[in-house]
């Protein structure tokens, strides 16, 4: 009887142990596959390079703005908006925006042009033989400048207003903001100066020193605050790429 038991016992205990043994034999579960990423849709890759191209283009006329070429970075600013525009068409609630923010910036490069190439060189290698036709053409200059700055910063605003959310959204606000007081004080300080010394000439009275100074002051100050408000809202442009509006497919 006692060594029927011991064998029931020794046979169950030898089922456990190789059950046992050929569960520790099994091999692991495989891994789960990683879940597949969200497509992206192919307006959203048209809206975030045309971000990208504006942001290069801001920046980019930050910097040759000094040398009278700031236009170009418009025109690449420009591009940058033709491209948000073909991605539109996943952002219905953006595409207003994106639109009249595009059409302020052309209008404001088309008036930029016309500035450009009224206003004369200031560093002439000889002196203007008509100084108060210099001047006029110098003031007509300062005052398209001044609308075209107007319309560019305008729409520098609004055009990714409705798209990106975040810090882009906000450095695009902040540097268009800057711009837009760099624009006006630029044209309070300098063109009513040059005004005034076009009346002085017809016989009115000449601007004093301190209304030069001021000038001079303004022209600094105002570039001064285009470069840093075209800086900031170009990296608002570009990183903005990375927080859009969620898109419809």
């Amino acid at each position: 009887m006692g060594t029927l038991t011991s064998s029931r016992v020794s046979g169950v205990s030898s089922g456990k142990i190789s059950v046992v043994n050929v569960s520790m034999a099994m091999p692991p579960p495989p891994p789960m596959p990683p879940m597949p990423m969200p497509m992206e849709s192919p307006n959203t890759g048209k809206m975030k390079t045309g971000l990208l191209v504006a942001g290069i283009g801001l920046i980019l006329g930050a910097f040759i703005g000094f040398g009278g070429f700031g236009f170009v970075g418009t025109l690449i600013l420009a591009i940058g908006g033709i491209l948000m525009l073909t991605g539109a068409g996943s952002y219905p609630g953006a595409k207003g925006t994106i639109g009249a923010g595009f059409a302020l910036i052309m209008v404001g490069f088309i008036i930029g042009i016309v500035a450009w190439v009224m206003t004369p060189s200031l560093f002439l290698l000889t002196p203007p033989t008509d100084l108060a036709a210099y001047l006029n053409a110098l003031a007509t200059g300062l005052l398209l400048s001044f609308v075209a700055g107007l319309l560019t910063w305008i729409g520098v605003i609004i055009m990714p207003m409705k798209v990106t959310t975040g810090a882009g959204k906000g450095l695009a606000m902040a540097g268009g903001i800057l711009g837009l007081i760099g624009v006006v004080l630029v044209f309070v300080m300098v063109y009513l100066t040059v005004a005034a010394l076009v009346a002085a000439i017809g016989g009115g009275t000449p601007p004093n020193f301190n209304s030069i100074l001021a000038a001079i002051a303004g022209l600094i100050i105002g570039a001064i605050l285009g470069l840093v408000g075209s800086i900031l809202a170009g990296v608002g442009y570009i990183i903005g790429r990375n927080k859009l509006v969620p898109a419809t497919m």
